[in-house]
């Protein structure tokens, strides 16, 4: 290619071969001409040095020409692309946002057949793998986005979920240990981090440390509320464990299972009377009992 483009340009197009036959009869022609072949021999020269070849400045500004013509190419057509991919995630978005979850990862591992590297669909197809308890699919999934981008600390905690559903808890604690050097004052590592310490023997203490940090820095938390009144519960403080459960249901008036742990937490309360139990349970019932 690079010498039919010195030869177009000399105009000495009789010599370009387009095939390898071509090659043969044209070099077979000019053995059989001699003249010929000196002729062209003694013009190549000067015809080089008066081409654009030969003016090293008209060359140069011509390639360089060549060259932004064929970046503005590349960048439109990227930005096509990139427009188009952006719509596509936009429409998943909007299917995973409502519950169409099949919509979405359709389209989600669309985008992936020509962004297969896109960490943030990578990690949206994770979170549906997680919701219908494809685990392993999951953990393969934002091992995949880690691989593009390990500085989103929302990665690192949908991988812990992941590994402590298939109990895999020390690589949880791990997940999360590295989602808070990333976001230190991320609620959700905090409340997750506390989750799998108190499954783990001897770290209720710890557990319930992750807990009131979670709630630090988020005060409307009411899963994290439950979690510490939970952990304040296995470790016999009662009292303080059923104002954790009436705060997040304050929170959240129909937090379940905030309610059901406060009722667990007044039963094993010697101060708590027959009545009092039942009237929780009536109010439990009321709230709940329609859905179960």
């Amino acid at each position: 290619r690079l010498s039919a483009s010195f030869l177009s340009v000399l105009q000495m197009h009789e010599w370009i071969a387009g095939t390898d036959e071509d090659y043969v009869r044209i070099a077979v022609e000019a053995t059989r001409d001699l003249p010929r072949l000196a002729a062209a021999r003694q013009k190549l020269r000067p015809h080089m040095a008066a081409s654009v070849i030969g003016d090293a400045q008209r060359y140069t500004r011509e390639v360089e020409t060549a060259y932004r013509t064929v970046w503005r190419r590349w960048c439109a057509h990227e930005q096509s692309q990139s427009e188009a991919i952006s719509q596509q995630v936009r429409s998943a978005l909007e299917h995973h946002r409502v519950g169409r979850l099949v919509d979405a990862e359709i389209i989600y591992r669309k985008v992936l057949e020509s962004q297969p590297d896109n960490p943030e669909v990578l990690h949206l197809l994770a979170i549906i793998a997680l919701h219908n308890g494809r685990n392993r699919q999951a953990v393969e999934l934002i091992d995949r986005a880690l691989q593009f981008n390990s500085s989103n600390p929302d990665f690192f905690i949908n991988l812990g979920v992941a590994y402590r559903r298939l109990g895999r808890r020390v690589d949880a604690e791990n997940c999360y240990r590295r989602a808070l050097v990333l976001a230190p004052n991320n609620a959700d590592a905090h409340n997750n981090l506390g989750n799998v310490l108190r499954d783990l023997p001897g770290r209720m203490k710890e557990a319930e440390d992750c807990f009131r940090q979670a709630l630090i820095f988020k005060p409307e938390y009411a899963e994290a509320r439950n979690n510490l009144g939970t952990s304040l519960a296995r470790s016999g403080r009662l009292e303080e464990a059923v104002q954790c459960f009436r705060q997040a249901l304050a929170l959240v008036s129909d937090y379940a299972a905030a309610h059901s742990n406060l009722i667990f937490a007044q039963d094993m309360m010697e101060r708590t009377g027959i009545a009092e139990q039942q009237e929780e349970r009536r109010r439990w019932y009321a709230q709940h009992g329609q859905k179960f």
